[in-house]
């Protein structure tokens, strides 16, 4: 068992234990043999059928988003302020979809994709694959035999993503300003996040996770 992943202090999953008890089982599996149950958090604050009509006030979400990817925003919105109450400035924390599932070396992908990031400034690194490989906005590709990173302005699936406490307070502080509203999936939110102020998101590769929705492991629960 390890401790932890090099320079992730926590990791939270977002699974309903019951509506998502498959998929719980899943991942309580493979985390709780690599990790001591205290540097992970398996937890949903919604599901599809029990959203507040003042969460989707509060957080400008249109209701006609379905109620898949309105409760996966939420989601996502409330781990983002558990995360800025709990933890500070210079931390990082791997936030996953309960449809990610680790490939087998994911450990030393994260570890190596880190370390070319040591010494730079950034928002996010996105670790998982996703629909959306060959972005349009994609810069430089920093190594190009090995574990690469690369940076881009577009998002990918957001299941996987290495969130630094920073640019977790700025995507959060942006996404609840109220100077967008949230018309569809969080993986386009976070895009348009992108386009309107000054960010730093990279993608790895290989990926860490897949998603298990995307490669047929799992039925898409965006209904």
């Amino acid at each position: 068992m390890n401790n932890k992943i090099e320079n992730i202090d926590h990791i939270f999953v977002i699974c309903d234990k019951n509506e998502e008890s498959n998929r719980f089982e899943d991942i309580k599996k493979w985390i709780s043999l690599d990790f001591d149950d205290s540097y992970y958090t398996i937890d949903s604050y919604c599901w599809g059928n029990s959203l507040k009509a003042d969460d989707l006030i509060k957080y400008n979400i249109n209701e006609k988003i379905n109620k898949g990817n309105k409760s996966l925003f939420l989601n996502h919105i409330k781990f983002f302020e558990q995360i800025l109450k709990d933890f500070k400035s210079g931390q990082k924390i791997l936030i996953l979809e309960s449809d990610a599932i680790p490939v087998e070396n994911y450990i030393e992908i994260i570890k190596e994709q880190l370390n070319i990031l040591k010494d730079k400034s950034w928002d996010y690194l996105d670790v998982g694959n996703g629909c959306n490989w060959t972005p349009k906005k994609m810069g430089h590709i920093i190594n190009e035999n090995k574990n690469d990173v690369y940076l881009c302005k577009m998002s990918r699936c957001a299941h996987s993503i290495i969130w630094t406490y920073e640019g977790i307070e700025k995507f959060y502080n942006f996404l609840t300003s109220g100077k967008i509203e949230i018309k569809n999936a969080i993986d386009y939110s976070l895009w348009e996040v992108m386009d309107n102020i000054e960010t730093t998101v990279f993608w790895g590769h290989p990926f860490a996770f897949k998603q298990g929705s995307l490669c047929g492991v799992y039925k898409s629960l965006n209904k």
